[in-house]
């Protein structure tokens, strides 16, 4: 399987039940995945079809249950590249929002520890439009009002979310917003 993924050879096809079987094709996956007693390392990318975006990567080291979080020890980096929103939010309204739309870009680290410990990263986001999960505005003089939004030509900045005893601590740094 390593010269097969180093190569490029290998394509996933995703069956989506939930969206009336829609097919998403991803190409170019490259995964490995070295494993010696509890330690476990994974080194992977993937090209995402066109309307997930442009490309995902992921490394691990990590120690304990490769299939239960709540054992693992060690660090988890990701990265995405032009990640369409819409299509990874889906039609499922979660947190009082509807929908998100827009181009992310981000990089983020983790620290596990008995469950994720800390998140780390900075983001970089374009067209981003979110949309709550509200009715329409109340008509006036007759006129129908357009649905309510956020919308944000680019929003970027740091971020660092870290687990605490008595619960959590979130940190925004370089945070901007444009028009």
């Amino acid at each position: 399987i390593s010269r097969l993924t180093r190569q490029n050879l290998i394509t996933l096809l995703r069956r989506d039940l939930r969206a009336a079987g829609k097919t998403l094709k991803f190409t170019a996956v490259n995964l490995q995945l070295r494993n010696q007693g509890d330690r476990h390392r994974i080194d992977g990318s993937v090209d995402l079809p066109d309307a997930l975006g442009r490309r995902l990567q992921v490394a691990a080291d990590l120690r304990g249950d490769l299939f239960d979080s709540k054992t693992w020890l060690g660090r988890v980096f990701a990265r995405g590249s032009a990640v369409r929103l819409g299509d990874w939010w889906g039609d499922r309204p979660r947190f009082g929002i509807a929908s998100v739309e827009g181009m992310l870009d981000f990089r983020a680290w983790s620290t596990w520890d008995d469950g994720v410990l800390l998140v780390e990263g900075d983001v970089h986001a374009r067209s981003l439009r979110i949309m709550p999960q509200t009715a329409s505005p109340p008509a006036t003089n007759g006129a129908a009002q357009p649905p309510l939004q956020l919308a944000m030509d680019k929003v970027e900045g740091g971020f660092r979310w870290q687990r605490r005893a008595a619960g959590w601590l979130s940190d925004i740094d370089n945070f901007a917003v444009a028009h």
